[in-house]
């Protein structure tokens, strides 16, 4: 969350950067650390230091063996997207049980970390997760994260 915040100041301190409009965006551990880092943070209202959206691909719930797990939220406290593969199966089922079911987008087809290009064939994460590059997947993700970046950060909302 240090790490958000630190180029969340750097960025807002840039001239060709308006404030309050900066989104996050995390990747499988990355969205381990949007949902349980940032989210928790801002149902405790930290003031002036606040991202516009955040963004979740294949983003994790657990970490070895559950020893870090996310709570469930019965809201997200600012506009989030997150977007897993229904092949993702287990990640899925775990976001179904925590997320609000607004934030959650299934791409059908695609595995776990479906837009990295350098997955021709299948093979598994370190959490078991089976690993496969969908290029419709990759598209269809894009598409679905400019959206929201348009419809949250686009000036005159």
């Amino acid at each position: 969350m240090s790490d958000a915040h630190g180029a969340l100041d750097w960025l807002e301190r840039q001239s060709f950067v308006e404030q309050g409009r900066t989104a996050v965006m995390g990747f499988s551990l990355g969205g381990l650390a949007i949902h349980f880092s940032l989210l928790r943070a801002y149902t405790r209202k930290i003031p002036n230091r606040a991202f516009a959206a955040a963004i979740s691909l294949c983003g994790l719930f657990a970490v070895a063996g559950g020893r870090v797990t996310m709570p469930q939220l019965d809201h997200a406290p600012l506009p989030i997207l997150d977007i897993i593969g229904d092949r993702d199966e287990r990640i899925l089922r775990d976001c179904r049980g925590l997320l609000p079911k607004a934030s959650l987008r299934v791409l059908p087809g695609a595995y776990h970390v479906f837009d990295n290009r350098d997955i021709t064939t299948i093979r598994h994460s370190s959490g078991g997760s089976p690993m496969l590059f969908d290029a419709g997947a990759t598209t269809a993700a894009r598409t679905l994260v400019r959206e929201l970046l348009k419809r949250h950060l686009e000036s005159g909302r």
